[in-house]
């Protein structure tokens, strides 16, 4: 093969896809990583809301805020991402109140609802 050849060949071969083509390529590629990861959730056993897990303790549970917010639809405001701030450095005593008048789940459903107002 001579080099223009070579050259014809890997242009004809790494040339960019239509539209159409990248479009389909992006679904699969997004399909594919969304089985993969339901498959290794799976596998290790973790399929299942964090709450359904063996062992769980909410009173024990350092990230209860995050997960209010990550399964609530409502805008929980800037005084609740505060909150979580104050989670993550470790000012529990603060969280706790908060807990106590703040957040409370519905009949075990993952909607949270804030019961201060």
């Amino acid at each position: 093969m001579k080099i223009g050849e070579y050259k014809q060949m890997m242009s004809n071969l790494t040339r960019p896809g239509t539209p159409e083509q990248n479009k389909k390529a992006e679904e699969n590629n997004k399909k594919y990583l969304a089985d993969r990861k339901a498959k290794t959730l799976k596998e290790y056993g973790l399929d299942k809301p964090i709450e359904n897990q063996p062992g769980y303790e909410i009173d024990k549970d350092p990230n209860l805020l995050r997960r209010i917010k990550m399964y609530s639809d409502n805008n929980l405001g800037a005084e609740f991402d505060k909150a979580i701030a104050e989670e993550d450095t470790g000012d529990l005593l603060h969280n706790r109140s908060l807990r106590r008048n703040g957040a409370h789940n519905i009949s075990g459903s993952r909607r949270w609802v804030s019961s201060a107002g």
